[in-house]
């Protein structure tokens, strides 16, 4: 192998740390100095998808939240699997046609358990 084959590989890499770098170095240059929270700079809080939770980090979160999260990743990598299943379903023919449906079953099945359980209410 020539140097010249590790050249697109090492300009990847260095474009893959130059925009991580570039970014945070950008935030610190433009980003809030104030942590005074009347203005809207509270640091010492957390903060998620642009709401303050109005406390601490460490604080416990509801179950609801957690149990939510999971649901939300196990339905969409199970969903990811639907992609390549979508791509062949015709070259598979009926037998690809019955994994597919076997595939959602087992899918609403645990929808509507959750669903049921009550996982998908928000008070």
């Amino acid at each position: 192998m020539t140097l010249e084959s590790w050249i697109p590989i090492g300009m990847f890499l260095l474009v893959a740390m130059m925009i991580p770098t570039g970014l945070i170095g950008l935030g610190f240059a433009f980003g809030a100095r104030n942590s005074r929270p009347d203005i809207g700079g509270n640091r010492g809080f957390a903060f998620e998808s642009g709401v303050s939770t109005g406390h601490a980090g460490r604080q416990r979160n509801p179950i609801d939240f957690y149990l939510t999260a999971m649901l939300f990743i196990i339905f969409d990598i199970e969903m990811v699997f639907m992609i390549p299943l979508g791509l062949v379903i015709q070259d598979l023919g009926t037998y690809g046609f019955i994994e597919l449906l076997v595939f959602v079953g087992i899918l609403a099945v645990g929808y509507a358990y959750v669903w049921g359980r009550g996982a998908l209410e928000w008070e």
